[in-house]
C-alpha cells in the first residue's frame, strides 16, 4: 500500500505542477488575445459589417442631406460678403466676376469634401489601423511571448513542494478571477471604442460641411482631430498590451508570485484606461 500512495502523491503534484503551469500560461495568453483579437486590427466593417452599412445608410439619408443645407447657407453668406468686397472696391465687372468664381470654386471643393465624407473617415483609420499592423509585425504577428521564460517559470514551480503549490494554486482563484474582471473591461473600452468610431462616420458630413465659414471652420479640424484621436487610441491600446508578457519577466516590481501578475495586469489596465487621454494630447484634440 505504500508505493501505492507513494504513486499517488507523485500523481497529485504532477496535476498541480501542470494546472499552475498551464493557469499562468493562459492568463499571459489572454492578454496577447485581446491585443490580437481586441478589435484592434480589423477593418471598418469587419467589427459589425450590418451595422456598418446601418452606419452609411444613416448618413447618406439622413446626415448628409442637413450637411447640404449647413454648405447652401454658408454659399449665401460667402455671396454676400464677396457683394460686399466688391462694392468696397469701387464695383467693376471683372473683379466682381473673380471674387463670384472664387466663391464658387471653394464651395464645390467644400461639396467634394463634404460627398466624400466617408473617404475621409475610412483614411484617417486606415493610418491608425497601418500603425498597429505594423507594431504587430514588430513583435512577432501581435505578441511578445517569446520574451517570458517558460523554461524558467516550470524550473520555478516545479521547485515548489506541494503545499506551496497548493497555495500558489489558491492564489491564482483569486488572481484569474481578478485577471478576468480587467481584461473584460479592457475588451470593454476597446468595443467601446469601436462604437464611438461608428458614431463619427455617421455624423462626418455635418462637421466637414463647416469647412467653408471663417467662423466655424475650426468646428471641421477639431472634429478630425478627434477622430483621428479616437482612431490613434486602438494603437495605443495594442501596444501597451504587448508589454504585458515583457514586464512579468523583467519583474520590475520584485514580486515573482501569482499576486504579481495582478499587480501587473491592473498597471496595464490603468495603462488601457488612459489611452484616450494619450491619444487626445498626440492629436491635439479635445
Amino acid at each position: 500500500s505504500r508505493p501505492y500512495s507513494i504513486k499517488k502523491r507523485k500523481e497529485r503534484v504532477t496535476l498541480f505542477k501542470d494546472l499552475l503551469i498551464k493557469w499562468v500560461t493562459d492568463l499571459i495568453d489572454k492578454f496577447e488575445a485581446v491585443g490580437q483579437n481586441g478589435y484592434l486590427s480589423i477593418g471598418l466593417s469587419a467589427f459589425n459589417n450590418t451595422l456598418y452599412e446601418w452606419v452609411q445608410t444613416i448618413m447618406t439619408s439622413v446626415v448628409m442631406p442637413i450637411a447640404y443645407v449647413i454648405l447652401s447657407l454658408f454659399l449665401v453668406l460667402e455671396l454676400y460678403k464677396a457683394s460686399i468686397k466688391v462694392d468696397g472696391a469701387g464695383g467693376g465687372s471683372s473683379f466682381g466676376a473673380e471674387i463670384v468664381f472664387r466663391v464658387m470654386f471653394k464651395m464645390v471643393l467644400c461639396k467634394v469634401a463634404v460627398d466624400s465624407s466617408l473617404l475621409f473617415m475610412q483614411a484617417i483609420y486606415s493610418v491608425s489601423q497601418a500603425v498597429v499592423t505594423g507594431i504587430s509585425g514588430v513583435v512577432a504577428n501581435g505578441s511578445v511571448s517569446g520574451a517570458v521564460d517558460l523554461a524558467a517559470m516550470t524550473a520555478e514551480i516545479n521547485a515548489m513542494s506541494l503545499g506551496d503549490q497548493i497555495g500558489m494554486l489558491l492564489e491564482l482563484v483569486i488572481v484569474k478571477f481578478g485577471v478576468w474582471i480587467l481584461l473584460g473591461l479592457v475588451q470593454i473600452i476597446c468595443i467601446a471604442r469601436f462604437i464611438e468610431i461608428y458614431v463619427y462616420i455617421a455624423i462626418s458630413p455635418i462637421p466637414i460641411a463647416t469647412f467653408p465659414s471663417d467662423d466655424l471652420n475650426q468646428i471641421a479640424k477639431g472634429f478630425l482631430k478627434s477622430f483621428a484621436a479616437v482612431c490613434l487610441q486602438g494603437a495605443f491600446i495594442y501596444l501597451i498590451l504587448s508589454f504585458f508578457p515583457v514586464l512579468v519577466n523583467s519583474n520590475i516590481l520584485g514580486d515573482t508570485s501569482a499576486w504579481g501578475l495582478l499587480l501587473y495586469s491592473l498597471i496595464l489596465a490603468l495603462g488601457v484606461f488612459s489611452s484616450s487621454r494619450l491619444a487626445k494630447s498626440v492629436c491635439n484634440a479635445m
